[in-house]
C-alpha cells in the first residue's frame, strides 16, 4: 500500500505544491491534499507522521538533485503517513 502524503507549499513558488504533488503521484504516491502552508520555509522538509520513518525517506528519495531534511514528529490524529513542506531551496524545473 502506497504511502500517504501531504503535501504544503512553504516557499515563494506558487505552483510548486502542485507540481511536487504530480511528481510524488507519478512515482505511486497517495498525495491525499495539498495547498499553501502558514508560513515561508528556506529548506524542504519531509516529515514522518505516522511513526514509521521509511515512508518518509522513500518520498526524500523523489526529490532528485535535492536532499531534503526527513524528521520524525507523529501525529497519528493527522491520519496520514508523510507531510511534504516545500521551502524555497526546492526549484521547479524549466
Amino acid at each position: 500500500m502506497a504511502p500517504t502524503v501531504e503535501v504544503w507549499n512553504a516557499s515563494n513558488h506558487p505552483n510548486a505544491a502542485r507540481y511536487v504533488t504530480n511528481l510524488l503521484r507519478n512515482q505511486g504516491f497517495d498525495v491525499v491534499k495539498y495547498g499553501p502552508f502558514k508560513t515561508k520555509q528556506q529548506r524542504t522538509l519531509i516529515i514522518d507522521r505516522s511513526g514509521k520513518l521509511r515512508p518518509a525517506q522513500q518520498v526524500s528519495q523523489a526529490f532528485k538533485g535535492m536532499e531534503p531534511d526527513v524528521v520524525s514528529r507523529v501525529d497519528l490524529g493527522r491520519q496520514v503517513d508523510v507531510w511534504v513542506i516545500i521551502g524555497n531551496d526546492f526549484q521547479i524545473p524549466e
